[in-house]
């Protein structure tokens, strides 16, 4: 049996990743929130957004909620992306590719995911950096 240890491990490309997020996120068809109605890591009803879904539980910790995955945010944010590239070992950090998914986990309901990620994937192909360059489109 494959575990979430093994799925994320296997997770290589960028592609490989989105695609990863946008089904974990269709399957849980819920946005992870804390008691403040803010985006979380881990919700509190087991939830996980769309950055806390690449997290494994043994590298999570409760100081990443608020924190983005930037290194250049200071200390927890250099955490959070630690914790991201031990529980992906095999894929590239991608800061473009993490922004994109928890914006359609963030400003969208989660009835509209599935529209959001085809609408993208149909206009820029499963993701391109096009997307960041001309963010004022989508």
């Amino acid at each position: 049996m494959t575990t979430i240890k093994d799925e994320l491990a296997n997770l290589k490309t960028d592609e490989q990743v989105y695609k990863y997020v946008r089904d974990f996120l269709i399957n849980q068809n819920k946005k992870s929130e804390n008691t403040n109605d803010g985006c979380a890591y881990r919700g509190e009803d087991g939830t996980k957004c769309a950055v806390g879904c690449l997290i494994l539980d043994e590298f999570y910790s409760d100081e990443f909620e608020g924190g983005l995955p930037n290194e250049r945010l200071g200390t927890r944010g250099k955490r959070i992306v630690e914790a991201i590239c031990k529980s992906l070992p095999n894929w590239i950090f991608n800061i473009s590719l993490l922004e994109n998914v928890q914006e359609i986990h963030d400003n969208y309901e989660p009835y509209a995911w599935q529209y959001e990620f085809n609408r993208r994937e149909e206009k820029y192909g499963w993701f391109t950096y096009h997307y960041y360059k001309n963010k004022e489109n989508v």
